[in-house]
């Protein structure tokens, strides 16, 4: 077991008191090695104690998608698509009225739509400037551009090196604050939670918004059922990745902090906060082949559940849009 480290103090608010502690093991890979967390007493962030200096080795080579992905067909027809008939699609699917979009959704469905795109304040122009924070290999950027959005790029300094592609999707090998101009969103998906300066990232990222922009933050959190429920055995402590386990008043400060406001929070949790933490309930990591199953009608009522819990705000992860506090 990792010795015990003093934090000074909470990577939210500063605070110094402690609500409560934690020993948890690494279950991703089942190294089983344990790693202090604490709770702050104020903003009840959960949070790792200490970082390991060798915090590269508790990732796997694979952990993070970098390598190329297939790019998108630029052949004329598929060009054509992109351009004039799939934006009218995508659209209409985010109901903002485009009547050719849902003529055309009478014939076919278009490409699939990230999920996310509902929960944003507003329609998103198809030519708003798109940033994608941790993107590994830019697979969602290719699928926003096959949906007809045009001025993409991601950022990922994990990355062997840049990545660009004929479709005009663009990855850079850099961190955040290497960047300069303006998006009107900037995206982060389960990125958040691994961060070691959470507030200092959130306040670059807001110095790079456009007029009306928006941050679109997804991260589990440990103010939940399933938390609740298993402690040190959740499968979204994912020790010691995730430095940071925030909860709703923990995102509400800071936001605040950096001038910042939550115009819309979103649950979107899944059966895999239960049926993981199932695994590591009896001692089975994620990763390799094991003979841990669970019953058909026990799965059905985890993803029933999930629903249930989203509905209540009390799933085990969430978006947060953000924008400017004027």
């Amino acid at each position: 077991m990792n010795q015990k480290q003093n934090i000074a103090s909470c990577r939210v608010c500063g605070g110094t008191g402690i609500l409560e502690s934690l020993s948890v093991r690494e279950m991703m890979f089942g190294t089983r090695e344990e790693f202090d967390y604490f709770r702050c007493a104020d903003c009840h962030c959960l949070q790792l104690a200490a970082i390991p200096e060798n915090m590269g080795d508790y990732y796997s080579r694979d952990y993070y998608s970098c390598r190329k992905l297939e790019d998108l067909s630029t052949s004329l027809p598929d060009r054509l698509k992109r351009r004039y008939l799939y934006p009218h699609m995508t659209r209409s699917k985010l109901g903002w009225n485009d009547g050719i979009g849902r003529m055309l959704l009478n014939f076919r469905s278009g490409p699939p739509l990230q999920h996310w795109f509902e929960y944003l304040e507003g329609p998103v122009p198809l030519d708003l400037p798109i940033l994608d924070v941790g993107c590994g290999s830019g697979e969602d950027l290719l699928g926003l551009r096959n949906n007809g959005f045009t001025c993409l790029l991601g950022v990922d300094p994990y990355l062997s090196e840049p990545l660009r592609y004929k479709s005009g999707v663009e990855v850079r090998k850099c961190e955040l604050s290497a960047l300069t101009g303006s998006f009107g969103l900037i995206t982060m998906h389960h990125v958040f939670e691994h961060l070691e300066d959470p507030k200092g990232t959130l306040m670059t990222a807001k110095n790079l918004l456009s007029k009306n922009g928006q941050i679109l933050i997804r991260i589990p959190l440990s103010d939940s059922t399933a938390f609740d429920k298993y402690r040190e055995n959740w499968v979204q402590l994912d020790a010691p990745r995730h430095v940071t386990l925030q909860t709703r008043k923990s995102m509400e400060q800071l936001a605040k902090q950096v001038g910042l406001k939550i115009v819309r929070v979103a649950y979107d949790s899944s059966a895999f906060q239960f049926i993981g933490s199932e695994r590591y309930s009896v001692d089975v990591p994620i990763v390799g082949d094991t003979d841990f199953e669970l019953p058909e009608e026990r799965i059905a009522f985890f993803k029933d559940e999930a629903v249930r819990l989203n509905r209540l705000e009390k799933g085990d992860q969430a978006a947060f849009v953000m924008m400017v506090d004027d």
